[in-house]
């Protein structure tokens, strides 16, 4: 998401809104509000990974709870534990959304971030904790041998890819091969290495596998 949203903010530049100012600025989609959705959101995932309908709720109150105002609220998707309006409401007692709400024309602007990424399509990817980044897996491989964080130069990043490629597809141990073709031969503790690192990924797999599986059981236990 925060990516999603410094990407509008980015495009937007210094262009005005509707309301006749920029996306950015003092409670509007500054820094410190995209890291407060980012986290709203990834903690939304952890809580509601096992309930793709609740999920889908709760990813939309983030945004609906931020569009409600004092004359149209839109607290359908909210949660009483911790929506202030739902326990005003309870309670009897009034609320003012001046503290938590953002203006419209910058949620409308970053409304199609929230189609993306809080699509029930989208959405179902997370269920159990997976991602929904379909090529997460590939892309740790690249980041691994060129990291984000590091510079690096074009033609370490094509090798990074080549090599990620292979891995992700074959396996460490076809990596012997391009050994073979650099160097015209393949140690055998070379091979055994390579076997090493394909068996701990298979095992690492394996477990992460066991748990969705032990994880999505106990659910179903759970809701009889």
């Amino acid at each position: 998401m925060k990516r999603g949203l410094e990407t509008i903010k980015r495009e937007h530049g210094r262009k005005k809104l509707s309301d006749g100012k920029t996306i950015g600025g003092k409670n509007r989609l500054s820094g410190r509000n995209i890291i407060r959705l980012q986290m709203t959101f990834a903690s939304t995932i952890r809580k509601c990974k096992h309930d793709l309908n609740l999920l889908f709720e709760r990813s939309w109150a983030i945004f609906w709870h931020k569009y409600s105002t004092n004359n149209d609220p839109h607290h359908d998707y909210c949660s009483i534990d911790w929506c202030g309006y739902l326990k005003s409401v309870r309670d009897g007692t009034s609320y003012d959304h001046t503290s938590h709400a953002m203006p419209r024309p910058v949620l409308d602007a970053i409304k199609p971030v929230f189609e993306s990424l809080c699509s029930r399509e989208s959405l179902a990817r997370v269920v159990n904790a997976s991602s929904q980044n379909a090529n997460e897996s590939f892309h740790s491989l690249v980041w691994l041998m060129s990291p984000k964080h590091k510079a690096s130069s074009g033609t370490t990043f094509e090798i990074a890819c080549c090599l990620a490629i292979i891995i992700f597809n074959e396996g460490y141990f076809a990596i012997g091969d391009v050994f073979n073709a650099m160097c015209g031969y393949r140690g055998y503790y070379t091979d055994q290495a390579m076997i090493h690192f394909d068996n701990s990924r298979l095992h690492t797999e394996s477990k992460e596998n066991n748990r969705k599986k032990r994880k999505k059981n106990w659910s179903r236990v759970a809701s009889k």
